[in-house]
């Protein structure tokens, strides 16, 4: 069937999920919006059944199915609505899960993301907030896991929705701030660390770059302040805890071991994906410089890392430079 065909599409050398997206896209196009919706809510049926009757079975099958289910909840989230209490039971799996199923915990916050926006429009405020309460609970604790694709799949989740307003955002804030908190410890008393110790470092940092990528942190220190949850002398400066970000991070970046490096620069390609002017910064403990000093550093795998970072930031000045360019090309509202 179509799903059978799209996913070993997906699961093919050198097709990346927007391939399939594209694919999709071509679909609605071709065949209008009311039959692309019920093709779209056929594969969506047709993948939540197949990924929960699978464990266990071939990892670049379970793989090409998981690709699919994310470009529908991308291309039509609508399609998935109905599903939203199963994708949910995939996200409820606490921090110490198995790596096969630490890979459809991370689909299930990437669906999530993309669907509970739309789904949140058409259900009541009850269904809503008993859903926003679950979902939070569970992402909070899968931020305490030791795979740090599954920190920053529930980190990224969990800032959509404090964002729609499914979730008040005090708890992330909680977390954010205790995060910054542990890595200035880090660089005040030294970066000289165990293994345990650079796990966790990594973590918190995946968190805090995370969160400041997704965050609009004017908007939810604004709510928080609105209802109550934050005196205006508790609340933090949205700049100064960006800045505060990419000092620190740079700091490690600098001063850490090459394995702790290499695993840092994720997190610098997040933070500068959203704020860009910190690349700009020259000398000193800047994100410029940590950067400019790994693409010339002597260990493969932090070259590979920054080389990696760099590709993914110049990807995200790419895409806001269409969108400048499209915004300034687009015609005058009446």
């Amino acid at each position: 069937g179509a799903l059978g065909r799209l996913s070993q599409l997906a699961a093919a050398a050198g097709v990346t999920g927007q391939g399939i997206r594209d694919v999709l896209q071509a679909h609605s196009a071709a065949h209008g919006e009311a039959a692309f919706l019920r093709s779209m809510s056929r594969l969506a049926s047709d993948s939540v059944a197949w990924l929960q009757q699978g464990e266990g079975s071939e990892r670049a099958a379970a793989e090409g199915v998981g690709v699919v289910l994310e470009q529908v909840s991308a291309a039509c989230p609508a399609a998935v609505h109905a599903h939203i209490g199963a994708v949910l039971a995939w996200v409820d799996v606490g921090p110490d899960v198995s790596s096969e199923r630490s890979a459809k915990t991370q689909l299930a916050c990437r669906v999530l993301a993309h669907t509970l926006p739309s789904w949140a429009g058409e259900s009541e405020g009850t269904r809503q907030r008993a859903v926003g309460r679950r979902l939070q609970e569970s992402l909070c604790a899968l931020l305490e896991a030791p795979d740090l694709a599954l920190v920053r799949a529930a980190s990224t989740c969990l800032c959509s929705i404090v964002m729609d307003g499914l979730a008040e955002g005090g708890e992330l804030m909680a977390r954010l701030v205790d995060s910054l908190e542990s890595l200035k410890g880090t660089v005040m008393h030294g970066t000289r660390l165990d293994a345990t110790a650079q796990r966790r470092v990594c973590r918190h940092a995946w968190i805090v770059a995370s969160a400041l990528e997704h965050l609009d942190l004017e908007i939810v220190i604004g709510r928080l302040g609105a209802g109550g949850a934050l005196s205006a002398q508790e609340a933090p400066s949205a700049k100064g805890m960006v800045d505060a970000a990419a000092w620190l991070l740079s700091s490690l970046l600098l001063k850490g071991h090459d394995a702790l490096k290499a695993s840092l620069l994720p997190c610098l390609a997040f933070l500068a994906s959203r704020h860009p002017a910190l690349l700009r910064d020259a000398g000193g403990a800047s994100l410029g410089e940590a950067l400019r000093q790994c693409l010339g550093g002597g260990n493969a795998a932090v070259v590979a890392a920054a080389s990696e970072a760099l590709a993914r930031v110049l990807e995200a000045y790419r895409r806001e430079a269409e969108g400048e360019e499209c915004a300034a090309q687009a015609p005058p509202s009446a």
